[in-house]
């Protein structure tokens, strides 16, 4: 979408994440490619189609972590500058220049917070696993600790009801796994009202199914596939800051530990997922 300003000048606002339109321009030009009949038998091309799909798995990876890396360089230094020009202006009578710098600052700053969130998700999906038994109260206690900070703020009371006392997996990843669900479940809390969370364990064959509850805003049922995807944000930022990236992580990292994650939502929303024992 475009501004054109008095002057002439277009301005093209940044509304939508701009790696998220890179990623779906290069997920529908990849699933066209997949679908292209060119292999001879039906096991051949299935075969085949694996391993395209594989190798296009890698070079997205690849190409997330670049990305994300590697233009936080000049991005900082696009930054120094429209940041001088934004001071050299703070005196001038130029208006409508000193908001299009504005939108420039802000459009480079959502753009960093991109890049570090991208980064973020990149370095999950790059972590080796290599599991290991985990204390799970004394993991989450840490956890609760990173998040002191809103759990004082919003006077969180978080509940523990028949957790294992020991789980295996990355310990750095589940650590991360729990940081989002229990830091989303204080975010996305009613107005005027504190903050209960439940976070509960089932054992069943080969694993632990948990479910983290909470009685915030809840989510609208046909956003519940759509909370998992990178970049997808339900609500305002000015009021719920972030950018659709945490939920993402968790999917990840669940399905990394071979398990499924899953939301329901009435008072209040419910993630669940599985992982092994």
């Amino acid at each position: 979408m475009a501004i054109e300003s008095a002057s002439g000048i277009f301005i093209f606002p940044i509304f939508q994440p701009p790696l998220f339109c890179i990623f779906s321009a290069l997920h529908l030009h990849f699933s066209k490619f997949r679908k292209n009949p060119t292999f001879g038998t039906m096991e051949k091309q299935e075969n085949n189609q694996t391993d395209q799909a594989r190798e296009i798995k890698k070079e997205l990876q690849r190409f997330a972590y670049a990305v994300s890396h590697d233009l936080q360089g000049p991005l900082r230094i696009v930054n120094g500058y429209v940041k001088i020009a934004q001071r050299q202006l703070a005196d001038s009578d130029n208006e409508e220049l000193k908001e299009y710098i504005g939108m420039a600052v802000e459009g480079v700053k959502q753009m960093e917070a991109y890049l570090a969130d991208l980064l973020a998700y990149s370095r999950v999906m790059h972590t080796e696993i290599e599991p290991k038994t985990i204390k799970l109260s004394n993991l989450i206690e840490v956890v609760k600790y990173g998040l002191r900070e809103e759990i004082e703020t919003s006077e969180a009371l978080i509940n523990l009801e028949g957790i294992p006392e020991t789980i295996e997996g990355s310990k750095d990843l589940i650590k991360q796994l729990f940081f989002h669900l229990i830091g989303n479940a204080i975010k996305f809390r009613k107005e005027g009202k504190k903050p209960v969370i439940s976070i509960s364990g089932t054992q069943y064959d080969g694993g632990w199914s948990f479910e983290i509850s909470d009685n915030g805003i809840g989510i609208p049922e046909n956003s519940f596939d759509r909370i998992f995807e990178l970049f997808q944000q339900l609500h305002p930022k000015d009021k719920y800051p972030g950018n659709g990236v945490g939920l993402a992580i968790c999917k990840k990292i669940v399905e990394m530990h071979g398990g499924t994650i899953g939301v329901r939502s009435g008072d209040g929303s419910t993630i669940f997922f599985t992982l092994p024992g």
